[in-house]
């Protein structure tokens, strides 16, 4: 049970997941800022709640797509995931797509 539900049964091992700059939580406001959002992700991971996550995706990113303005959520509903570009850039959100 231990090897297989580690998570469940609190025997991750805690020390991958870190913080790589020392004034992390003295950034955490920036944590979802479009423009710092990314480095954020990359340098502070723990401080940002970020540990599960395995690719960086701005939450308030739109793009456009043949004329019209989309988010993330919108581009997955629409199919537009199975394309590489959209599929990187909304990495989160085309998981489950």
């Amino acid at each position: 049970m231990t090897k297989n539900c580690q998570s469940t049964c609190k025997k991750c091992d805690n020390n991958k997941c870190k913080d790589l700059q020392k004034n992390c939580k003295d950034l955490s406001q920036y944590c979802n800022s479009g423009n710092y959002g990314k480095y954020m992700f990359e340098k502070c991971k723990l401080t940002c709640g970020q540990c599960d996550l395995d690719c960086y995706e701005n939450l308030s990113q739109k793009l456009k797509v043949n004329g019209v303005i989309m988010n993330c959520d919108e581009m997955a509903i629409k199919g537009y995931c199975k394309y590489e570009l959209i599929s990187k850039l909304c990495c989160q959100t085309c998981k489950g797509y």
